[in-house]
């Protein structure tokens, strides 16, 4: 059912969580509402992206946005002293794998490796599925760009106040590419049923009513 389209990292995670998530949102193209918070992650990356390219923090009207901002000037003291920024809400093909989507950041280290940066505002914190999400953007970053190498994933949380590493592995690589062949090859799209995770999903109402 996938085979020609270009699968985005939004679409993949989702089919990790749960494929009847993955299939109600972008099979049967159910809608469901965008929370506020995500308007104000939104808000955030637009600003983290002027701040990037012109060296200047924009200011918001919101306190606590501008303290994010903040957040992220110390994270680029502390963190990025050997590096400087290669691309920005840079948009990705790959025509070979059929993937595509938008780096947040990539930085390039002195030493001519290169980095990727992921900036997060949720208030939960994922490591299995941040390593996912990051190990997609890497494998899309260089199957498009072959002659760079990637020395480090990482994600910034300016809600948190957390930076975290990894580094890119064949293991991770190679496990995203098999859920991509799952994706494309799933014709069934099975509720992956879990205590913990299901009351939390947006398309909970949809599982129970066909559960029930």
């Amino acid at each position: 059912m996938l085979e020609d389209e270009y699968i985005r990292k939004s679409m993949l995670m989702d089919y990790w969580y749960c494929p009847r998530r993955f299939r109600y949102r972008w099979i049967d193209r159910i809608e469901r509402e965008t929370s506020y918070m995500a308007h104000f992650g939104t808000m955030f990356h637009e600003a983290a992206a002027q701040y990037a390219t012109s060296g200047v923090v924009p200011e918001t009207e919101y306190d606590f946005l501008n303290e994010w901002l903040s957040r992220l000037v110390v994270f680029d003291e502390v963190y990025s002293t050997n590096t400087r920024v290669y691309a920005v809400e840079q948009e990705y093909v790959s025509d070979d794998l059929k993937i595509k989507g938008t780096i947040d950041r990539i930085d390039i280290f002195d030493n001519d490796t290169y980095r990727i940066v992921e900036y997060k505002t949720g208030a939960g914190v994922n490591l299995d599925m941040l390593r996912r999400e990051l190990h997609f953007y890497y494998l899309l970053f260089t199957s498009v760009e072959q002659d760079k190498e990637v020395s480090l994933l990482c994600v910034f949380n300016p809600r948190k106040e957390l930076y975290i590493e990894f580094t890119p592995t064949k293991r991770m690589v190679n496990s995203v590419k098999k859920k991509l062949n799952q994706l494309r090859n799933d014709t069934e799209f099975k509720m992956k049923l879990n205590d913990y995770t299901c009351p939390n999903c947006s398309y909970f109402d949809l599982c129970l009513e066909e559960v029930l």
